[in-house]
């Protein structure tokens, strides 16, 4: 890869290109899948560097760089990358992209939410129930005759199948997480999801047949569980 497309790659990462410009790079992106390849990776390093602080320090054609090397050392591996699409969402710079499964065009329905006074996550249930999620890791904390919820350390939840009998209703669940502290979450499907600091995430305890939508307003990054039939979207504020 050359170092212009490296450059056009950090642009579109850092939010640096006009909306008709990140439509052309997701049409370039599309079209190789070492493009791909290397965009998922250094997406990876984009988001670790700026969850430790260090973003506006880093060198990104000397990041991508190593990416490359890592990039070549796993090549043997490509197949085990088929199962998992990546996406990387950071609503703040407009970034936007869904790996296979296309871009959804309805409008967001949903809307940044106040995040609570303390330094905690807060979990709030379809009921309207919230729930603060604590340094230690709990058994079961919340659910229906269908679905666990776990939070199985002090920053992880998950959500785990128990029947395979579906709710006539998409009860939808909501993290809101605070600045200063980061959340995990496996969804009910596999998906597993990391919220940054200061975003909310919006999804359903259970997603039902058709495809498989979150709500985000923030940034997170996501390893989507293969599933051609229902493919996933993420809409952001």
């Amino acid at each position: 890869m050359t170092e212009e497309e490296q450059r056009y790659i950090t642009d579109y990462l850092s939010g640096n290109l006009a909306p008709e410009e990140r439509k052309r790079f997701s049409e370039w992106l599309a079209e190789r899948p070492e493009r791909q390849e290397a965009f998922r990776e250094m997406g990876r390093t984009v988001l670790r560097a700026r969850w430790s602080g260090r973003w506006a320090q880093t060198d990104a054609v000397k990041a991508f760089a190593r990416v490359q090397k890592r990039l070549h050392a796993r090549r043997l591996y490509r197949r085990m990358v088929q199962y998992a699409a990546v996406v990387l969402v950071a609503a703040t710079a407009g970034i936007f992209l869904l790996w296979q499964e296309g871009t959804p065009t309805e409008t967001p329905l949903v809307s940044t939410l106040p995040h609570p006074d303390n330094h905690r996550p807060v979990l709030t249930l379809h009921n309207g129930q919230s729930i603060v999620l604590s340094n230690e890791p709990q058994q079961v904390i919340a659910g229906t005759p269908a679905i666990d919820i776990r939070q199985t350390d002090s920053a992880r939840l998950e959500y785990t199948p128990v029947s395979d009998t579906m709710d006539s209703e998409i009860h939808y669940n909501t993290l809101s997480v605070p600045k200063g502290c980061e959340f995990s979450l496996a969804l009910a499907d596999g998906t597993r999801i990391w919220v940054n600091a200061g975003s909310t995430l919006r999804y359903p305890e259970r997603f039902a047949p058709g495809k498989r939508e979150v709500f985000l307003s923030g940034e997170a990054y996501f390893e989507v569980a293969r599933d051609t039939a229902n493919p996933f979207f993420v809409k952001t504020d």
